[in-house]
């Protein structure tokens, strides 16, 4: 079932917004808006509130309600300093603001209509692809950014990020997100744009096998953010072995200790997905799952040989390259005799559920235990939200099969593994290891879809797939061709019916 039809997301246009000052904004600000706009910039100006400044060391900073802000400098180091005096963002300031501000829009090509490629319009589809073969995508370079971020006001006034919580609901129910990332700074930043959203907060784990300059432009890019920050421990990801865990473990660490908030969900991303839904509509998927997760697990899935023996990275003279592969030496059991699920890395998780998995005794021993296991990170929260026994806040307690058949299909990711889950679905992308690669081809069904992401994009190829997904992605933030959510469709899921609801505080 679909929360959207792709005949539906025809109906939005592209009319430029207005700049709508408020009466306490100097005009000469405004004037400020005429300058010459980045590359991929969204399309009109829309309202821009004059922040409030005091200076540091030199340099001039947004302030924010929080006791410390974040300050980076040119150099791309982080420090904190005392912000007194700030005034406080109420409910009624924001509703005030809601009034007289206009969502930016974003349109990043005139060579194709996006409305008719959503529709599957055949010409339109073949037309693109003529478009990407004579016109190759060309990254934004990590210099240009790194030139960008030297005025932050500015960087996020062009780039079209979201200033104001747009509904008190959203206001009243924030979220917390990862993403780990190791290249292409463009597509990263891109994915916060699409996601952004002031009362949330953001974690970025970026592999330390990145290049210097991509830490540096990520530190200065979290540096314009009062809620964005980088992971406190960076990890060097190996593909296979329990780093790949690590990142969303950091940030669930740093989002926990640090960076408290009010957040009540968490979701873990990579640099290389894409939201399907707004975040008005996470906020009300998340409350239908009222402090239940949604984790998938299947015990029929396990592969028991990544559990039953050590696994280990060694020089292969065949392959000339570190290849992941089984020692064949057995593995004692498990701490508190746990039954294994298999699942995804990626997930929904409750607030009281990522405490339970930083903090208690049972989730550290099994981490622990899991260093030396194939691929833990498709089994490790998978086994503490689904053992029973360890009462995990918002944990499945429901009919195995139920959850194992809901494995195929979780509702978080949009995530084609050819032949095994959409059966007679074909990829209009390519395969890279095992998984769709996005294509244009793909988005008149990715529009349809009830997931909350899709995954995965490669920036440059077909990079025109990317450019409509987002651009519909903020039409519909902005109200332009929005379906009706359906609701119903969310409280059949087996993770709703059958999840504790004791996740939340």
């Amino acid at each position: 079932m679909c929360c959207c039809l792709p005949s539906a997301c025809t109906s939005y246009t592209y009319t430029p917004t207005k700049v709508v000052p408020l009466a306490a904004t100097p005009s000469e600000y405004i004037a400020q808006l005429n300058r010459q706009r980045f590359p991929g910039d969204y399309d009109g100006v829309s309202h821009v509130q004059l922040p409030h400044r005091q200076t540091t060391d030199g340099k001039q900073h947004e302030l924010y309600d929080s006791a410390t802000i974040r300050l980076g400098d040119s150099h791309g180091q982080e420090r904190t300093a005392e912000s007194p005096g700030v005034p406080n963002r109420t409910s009624a300031y924001y509703a005030y603001r809601r009034q007289t501000y206009v969502v930016p829009a974003i349109r990043y090509t005139h060579l194709v209509n996006c409305a008719a490629i959503l529709a599957n319009d055949t010409a339109e589809l073949r037309r693109a692809s003529q478009v990407m073969a004579a016109r190759p995508k060309v990254p934004i370079y990590e210099e240009t950014y790194d030139d960008w971020l030297g005025d932050c006001d500015n960087f996020r006034r062009h780039r079209g990020y979201v200033e104001i919580p747009l509904t008190e609901e959203e206001e009243q129910f924030p979220l917390a997100f990862s993403i780990a990332m190791y290249k292409d700074v463009e597509q990263a930043e891109r994915l916060l744009r699409a996601i952004y959203q002031p009362q949330n907060i953001y974690c970025f784990h970026i592999d330390t096998k990145t290049s210097l300059l991509i830490h540096r432009v990520m530190r200065r890019l979290v540096g314009c953010f009062p809620n964005v920050f980088i992971a406190s421990h960076l990890d060097k990801i190996k593909w296979g072995d329990v780093s790949v865990l690590l990142p969303a473990i950091n940030c669930m660490r740093d989002l926990v200790n640090y960076h408290r908030g009010k957040w009540k969900y968490y979701i873990n991303l990579t640099g290389q997905e894409f939201p399907l839904r707004t975040n008005l509509e996470l906020v009300r998927i998340a409350k239908i799952f009222n402090g239940s997760n949604d984790i998938a697990g299947s015990m029929e899935r396990m592969d028991m040989s990544r559990v039953w023996y050590h696994w280990t990275h060694r020089w292969s003279k065949t392959y000339q390259q570190t290849i992941f592969f089984n020692t064949m030496k057995p593995k004692e059991g498990p701490p508190f005799n746990l039954t294994f699920f298999k699942g995804e890395l990626h997930g929904l998780f409750s607030r009281r559920m990522v405490e339970y998995v930083i903090k208690s005794d049972v989730s550290q021993r099994y981490l622990e235990w899991c260093w030396d296991t194939g691929h833990p990170s498709e089994h490790y929260w998978n086994v503490l939200n689904y053992n029973v026994k360890l009462h995990a806040p918002g944990g499945y307690e429901g009919p195995l099969n139920v959850a194992s058949e809901y494995s195929f299909h979780p509702i978080m990711r949009a995530k084609h593994w050819l032949g095994m889950n959409y059966p007679g679905r074909v990829c209009a992308g390519r395969e890279v290891r095992g998984i769709c690669v996005f294509a244009v081809g793909d988005l008149p069904w990715l529009a349809g879809r009830p997931e909350l992401f899709a995954n995965k994009f490669h920036l440059t190829y077909e990079y025109l797939g990317l450019d409509c997904l987002e651009e519909l992605h903020r039409n519909r933030t902005r109200g332009i061709g929005v379906p009706t959510l359906d609701e119903s469709f969310y409280r059949r899921l087996p993770t709703v019916l059958y999840g504790r609801k004791d996740g939340l505080r």
